[in-house]
């Protein structure tokens, strides 16, 4: 576990992108997200994506970053909040190298306060018991499952609806 002096968020910056690429590409982040890219070293696609996001009025997006004790800042991953089928949907993605100590529970807690929303819902892989312990921590409440195609397993995977209202 990595000792972490401050989670922060910012607005995304060109670089970031880069850094989200390669997120996308470690096989044990894969896996345990699950629903990811069809193909994730597709760089078209993803570019695609990021594009659609970044124009889009109604998704919210910020980068996380770690500050470690002597201040030197990474970029550790992203969290968003977007619309779904369910309503506003909040996701994130914590780089590796972060995961136990305590970055996504941070990162989803302040972006939460940011946003000031009255009801976000989430999605999580039946069996991401990181994902959802950052989701219960930040008090969403298991609604239903359901299950689909996962991309990251090439398999159906039961994933996990939670709702929060504040």
């Amino acid at each position: 576990m990595l000792p972490v002096a401050k989670v922060s968020l910012r607005r995304l910056l060109p670089a970031d992108l880069a850094v989200f690429f390669d997120m996308q590409q470690d096989k044990d982040a894969i896996h345990m997200a699950a629903f990811t890219a069809q193909n994730p070293e597709d760089k078209a696609a993803f570019e695609d994506k990021w594009h659609r996001i970044l124009t889009d009025a109604d998704i919210k997006l910020r980068t996380i970053l770690v500050s470690n004790e002597t201040g030197e800042q990474s970029v550790a991953g992203n969290v968003v909040v977007f619309p779904s089928e369910l309503g506003r949907e909040v996701g994130f993605w914590i780089i590796k190298q972060f995961w136990r100590c305590g970055v996504g529970q941070q990162a989803v807690s302040l972006f939460l306060n940011e946003l000031k929303e009255p009801t976000l819902y989430a999605r999580s892989a039946f069996d991401n018991s990181a994902s959802i312990k950052i989701l219960e921590a930040n008090h969403f409440v298991y609604q239903s499952s359901e299950t689909n195609y996962a991309c990251g397993r090439d398999l159906d995977v039961k994933e996990h609806i939670y709702k929060r209202c504040s």
